[in-house]
């Protein structure tokens, strides 16, 4: 009797047990969806974060209306951060002290971008930084380097790690870009348009870069205006830009293309498609419409990797069929489809045929006349 009861007991705990997890996954399906989640994420949410069953909803609540009315954040990047990083909800504390200051780094960058804003604070929490120095961090990239706002903030979407670089590092880069002779408001276009500058070393990454590139017999000028016209050329891997030099050099056809090595530095887009099947089709149907009088321009390395696919085939191929030869038709203009099976072996599914017989048709026919 005492065993009927207890197990009974237990059955009766596991139950309502049971019926409160469900009711606390409704409840928090509910809060999220208030709050803009798009209710297909949410059991995903819920699965891969089990803490946030055991929080009080209250908190929750909390947490989220901080993110969407105290920060100002909309509905796509809060679900954004969320997805993220939602142990910022189980930290109250964390986004209380964040909401605090928040006016501060506000009145420093008074058009803060959404998104600037969610890589503060997921490298906030990630780096367990103080958002108490934040505001400070901030300040030291305007005054201490005279980047503008602009560039701080694409720097803040680029690089966020440059909330942990030290003072020293960036401080190293900076002076690194003047001693090479890049005036300071082109370094301010530099950092703007490629922010991970600022955590490459100078000792081990950029000095050997230069002095690697400079060995290749390109000028200080030269190499100054490429890296203000396009600063990621400083990212590069040391022995890469060697590598593609190598690889330009061996390409049989560069002389008949007339493509030299500035074409690196004119179109780098040319080092990451395939040769043999972008570039030498291509090249082929441009000789053949200047061989026939069809083209009375000239027609670059660039106008031969830039386009796409089919945008190439339009200005180029479909006017003039002969080419379809050497390009290729496209899939949906006007070419036929890829087969499914090879030439020949769709006889091997066609079913056998079997002669019909008068007898066979004399049947048939009776068949129908009883449906009748």
């Amino acid at each position: 009797m005492a065993l009927r009861a207890a197990s009974s007991n237990a059955r009766f705990l596991l139950n309502t047990h049971s019926q409160s997890h469900y009711r606390k996954q409704i409840a928090l399906a509910t809060l999220f969806q208030k709050h803009g989640f798009p209710s297909s994420l949410v059991p995903s949410l819920l699965s891969r974060n089990p803490s946030l069953l055991r929080t009080p909803l209250p908190d929750l609540r909390h947490s989220l209306s901080t993110l969407l009315f105290s920060l100002r954040l909309p509905q796509n990047a809060v679900v954004s951060l969320l997805t993220s990083s939602p142990s910022l909800l189980l930290d109250p504390t964390f986004l209380k002290t964040f909401q605090s200051h928040f006016p501060e780094i506000q009145s420093r960058f008074p058009k803060i971008s959404p998104s600037t804003l969610v890589n503060l604070l997921l490298c906030s929490r990630k780096f367990d930084l103080n958002p108490l120095d934040l505001p400070r961090k901030l300040d030291l990239l305007k005054t201490r380097f005279a980047f503008s706002a602009a560039t701080v903030a694409k720097v803040l979407e680029g690089f966020p790690d440059v909330l942990i670089t030290s003072e020293t590092e960036i401080t190293n880069v900076v002076d690194f870009l003047v001693e090479f002779g890049i005036p300071g408001d082109e370094i301010d276009l530099v950092v703007g348009l490629f922010p991970r500058v600022l955590g490459i070393g100078v000792e081990d990454r950029l000095r050997p870069l230069v002095r690697e590139i400079k060995e290749l017999g390109f000028t200080n000028r030269e190499l100054r205006r490429e890296i203000s016209r396009d600063p990621r050329i400083l990212g590069m891997e040391i022995g890469e830009f060697s590598r593609c030099l190598r690889l330009l050099k061996s390409l049989k056809c560069r002389e008949r293309m007339k493509c030299g090595v500035e074409c690196v530095v004119d179109v780098p887009k040319y080092l990451g498609v395939s040769f043999e099947k972008h570039i030498v089709p291509r090249y082929s149907v441009v000789e053949c419409l200047r061989g026939k009088g069809a083209i009375g321009f000239e027609v670059g390395l660039k106008d031969l990797v830039m386009p796409s696919r089919l945008r190439f085939y339009n200005l180029y191929v479909k006017p003039y069929p002969e080419c379809e030869k050497i390009y290729g038709r496209l899939k949906g203009c006007g070419g036929e489809g890829k087969r499914k099976h090879p030439v020949g072996l769709w006889k091997l599914f066609k079913p056998e045929k079997f002669p019909e017989s008068g007898e066979d048709v004399k049947n048939m026919r009776s068949f129908m006349e009883s449906l009748v």
